[in-house]
């Protein structure tokens, strides 16, 4: 685009959010519930890419598969018990209607940075108690963990299946869950990759909240009961189309979340959703979470501003 062609298309936007305000129907409302389309519950496959390897946890390699090598090499686990030490660990048999799990417990509790928890194609099953968590990922203290990747499992009839708490550079991989009230959970997770899951009967697919999502690809989120995906979202109504807001997705991979609405293409609903967004934060209607501002601020001058939208233009 050459500097004449983006001088018009910035007059022409600036045009348009002139008229938009002046009408009066450019509003903007927070959407706590399930969102059945656009934005972000329609978000399956193809969020970012999956070229880089999984964290190397524990210096042993990020990709293990399950090679006999690899079985080797990992501690067994054959029933319910917290994970409190770095390293490879592997679920030895299906952990089946366990009854020993009260209100408010988890099955397996990894509290611990640069754990790999492979599953080895076994269940982990509950019997659907309030608050219960086949696997929870999540340190004691507010000090959060890293690098923690769980994956080639299969999780059913808990509250959460998966619950993945105050994690960076996480991964979920390789999942089943079903019949769950939520089948995987990210929250106060950064730069968390959730890849080649499938998540089928639950309440909510996978729910998303004050979350990064590095990559969020080849889900397979069908024929849950809620929505596949659920995040508390921020719509725009422009002209009669509802526009819903966030999570923000970086595409491309540079740290610049562009893709303001986070429904996978970068165009003008981005720029003028960043409009209403900034606007409502500077006139106090909105409040955005902490890190949603910080991923926002395109212009990197550490404030959310109307900068940050004409660097988005």
């Amino acid at each position: 685009m050459t500097g004449e062609d983006r001088s018009w298309l910035s007059i022409g936007f600036v045009v348009l959010l002139s008229i938009a305000l002046a009408a009066g129907i450019v509003s903007i409302v927070g959407i706590p519930g399930f969102v059945a389309y656009g934005g972000v519950a329609d978000l399956g496959t193809g969020v970012g890419t999956d070229e880089a390897s999984e964290p190397d946890a524990a210096g042993i390699g990020g990709d293990l598969g399950a090679s006999s090598a690899g079985q080797a090499n990992a501690t067994p686990i054959d029933g319910c018990e917290t994970i409190a030490e770095p390293g490879r660990y592997v679920l030895t048999r299906n952990i089946t209607n366990n009854l020993g799990t009260r209100t408010s417990q988890n099955c397996v509790w990894v509290n611990s940075s640069d754990v790999v928890l492979d599953g080895g194609g076994h269940r982990i099953d509950g019997i659907g108690v309030s608050d219960s968590t086949g696997v929870y990922i999540g340190s004691p203290t507010e000090a959060g963990l890293e690098n923690v990747t769980v994956r080639n499992l299969t999780v059913s009839d808990w509250h959460k299946g998966i619950w993945h708490r105050g994690v960076a550079e996480g991964t979920i991989r390789e999942v089943n869950a079903t019949n769950n009230a939520i089948g995987i959970g990210v929250e106060n997770a950064t730069s968390t990759r959730v890849v080649d899951n499938e998540a089928r009967r639950n309440l909510i697919g996978v729910r998303v909240t004050r979350s990064t999502l590095t990559v969020l690809s080849d889900n397979e989120l069908d024929d849950n009961y809620g929505t596949g995906v659920y995040d508390e979202l921020t719509a725009i109504d422009l002209f009669d189309r509802e526009v819903t807001v966030g999570p923000p997705l970086d595409p491309d991979g540079d740290g610049r979340y562009e893709d303001v609405t986070g429904d996978r293409e970068t165009d003008v609903y981005d720029s003028i959703s960043l409009f209403g967004i900034v606007t409502a934060d500077r006139t106090g209607l909105g409040d955005l979470e902490a890190g949603h501002r910080e991923r926002l601020d395109l212009d990197r001058d550490g404030d959310l501003d109307y900068g940050d939208v004409w660097t988005l233009l």
